[in-house]
């Protein structure tokens, strides 16, 4: 989201935040009508429109950066998601676990928004960021499922704190080697595989001496060596841990540091994992003989191996998890999404499969199939077979398909209202916000990214639907 004017600021910061740019007398009458619109957002969209505020906005008073941002990760700690998720490699993109992923990467989770309060105060107040950063509770997510195919993603935690390690003290605390405590004290909480790259950058990448690096690498190789197995999370970092591991051994040699206790732990990672259960679909059970090297056959071919012996196949004597299938939640798999799925498609593709022309889809008998097809959609009703939010996604997704039909002209805005009238009667965006927004904003990425010249009549729509989250979104947006 883009800050637009001045104004937008004062309405935020006076009205939604309390840290006056002015007093609220001063301020218009419209402007405090939208500061008491933007009060009733969920938590992690305000914090999100502080953090935005300040990174649009250099000229700020840093005192008053700092509250913007302390109030931001506040906020952030009410946020309804705890942590980020990203996707297992080759799920299907029509899927719940897609979708979520989607709407995740928005990174409007506690942990996301936190440690971006924590980056953009860094330049400014380093010693501030680190005692933000050390009031942060590092999430724990439960233990990974073979049928769970959204993996942690807590790569911010670990990236922020090299940068606070490296900045966030004083030469009188980091004379009494504050910074490597604290170090160290990251370092012990990795508990799981998609910890290890992150963890392993953090390591390399923080502004360390020699002797404090090599603490610090013995910390590291102390918690590889006791990472449980989980195949799932392990599968999907594996090629993401080799190369950070690489960057941090060539980093020990440089610093003369010996590399045997880290080469040791990284081989018992391998082996225990590769050795334990698999799930069903698991990348990790490609050893060798394949297009792509494993981790294995990367450690047994590099000098980092040293003396230690290679990796054999009877080394790795995994089995396939008894419960290792795959859980992935399909969409357009119930009888009346199906219908709708097949008849959105005869609107795409002529019978013999090739796609309708612009000058084709501007047609009398094409624009009737259209007309023929929302009535249909309208009729469409939620099956018991799914869920709210399953349901919501499936149709928000074909509302984006006939927008992105539709030749720009009338036809296309009365499809760009009928999806601002379908968010706005949906139920999803009381129960989860940041699901339903992820749309919203999804479509008028979508135009924007083509040059399409219709995203500013889109967002217009968006100001005037009545919705509080599409017209605060709207307000950090050019029009």
């Amino acid at each position: 989201m883009h800050v637009e004017p001045l104004m937008a600021i004062r309405w935020i910061v006076a009205g939604l935040f309390t840290v006056a740019l002015v007093s609220a007398a001063e301020l218009p009458a419209d402007v405090r009508h939208l500061a008491g619109l933007a009060a009733s957002l969920p938590p992690e969209f305000q914090a999100d429109a502080l953090l935005k505020i300040v990174e649009s906005h250099g000229g700020l008073e840093p005192a008053l950066k700092k509250d913007l941002l302390e109030q931001a990760a506040s906020l952030a700690r009410q946020s309804s998601q705890a942590y980020q998720k990203v996707a297992a490699h080759g799920i299907a993109a029509d899927s719940r676990q897609a979708f979520q992923a989607s709407a995740s990467a928005l990174k409007l989770d506690r942990l996301s928004l936190e440690m971006r309060a924590i980056r953009n105060m860094l330049p400014f107040d380093p010693i501030g960021a680190r005692q933000l950063y050390q009031q942060t509770q590092k999430p724990v997510p439960p233990n990974g499922a073979c049928r769970e195919l959204l993996i942690p993603q807590l790569d911010d935690y670990y990236d922020i704190g090299a940068q606070v390690v490296s900045r966030g003290f004083t030469p009188k605390e980091i004379s009494r080697q504050e910074p490597v405590a604290l170090l160290l004290q990251i370092l012990a909480s990795a508990k799981a595989p998609y910890e290890v790259a992150p963890a392993a950058r953090m390591l390399t990448s923080a502004n360390l001496a020699t002797q404090q690096f090599e603490a610090g690498l013995n910390a590291f190789t102390a918690r590889l060596e006791s990472i449980s197995p989980d195949n799932r999370s392990f599968s999907e970092t594996a090629l993401a841990s080799q190369q950070e591991i690489g960057t941090l051994a060539d980093r020990a040699f440089a610093l003369g540091i010996p590399r045997g206790t880290l080469a040791r732990a990284y081989r018992k990672y391998l082996t225990s994992n590769y050795g334990a259960p698999r799930c069903d679909d698991s990348a990790g059970a490609r050893i060798a003989g394949t297009p792509h090297t494993s981790a294995v056959d990367w450690f047994n071919q590099s000098d980092l191996r040293g003396d230690l012996p290679l990796i054999e196949m009877k080394d790795l004597t995994g089995k396939k998890d008894p419960n290792g299938k795959v859980q992935l939640d399909a969409f357009w798999s119930t009888p009346d999404s199906e219908r709708i799925l097949t008849a959105a498609q005869r609107l795409r593709t002529s019978p013999g499969g090739v796609f309708y022309s612009v000058q084709e889809r501007s047609s009398t008998e094409w624009n009737q199939k259209l007309q023929d097809f929302l009535a249909q959609l309208n009729d469409w009703k939620q099956s018991g077979d799914e869920s709210e939010l399953d349901f919501f996604n499936q149709k928000a997704t074909v509302y984006q398909s006939l927008i992105d039909l539709c030749p720009s002209g009338d036809g296309r805005q009365r499809m760009v209202h009928a999806f601002v009238d379908f968010l706005k009667s949906s139920n999803v965006a009381a129960s989860a916000p940041v699901d339903w927004f992820w749309h919203a904003q999804n479509m008028y990425r979508r135009l924007r990214q083509s040059g399409d010249a219709d995203a500013s009549k889109l967002m217009a729509a968006y100001r005037g639907s009545g919705n509080l989250m599409l017209e605060v979104y709207a307000q950090f947006n050019p029009r």
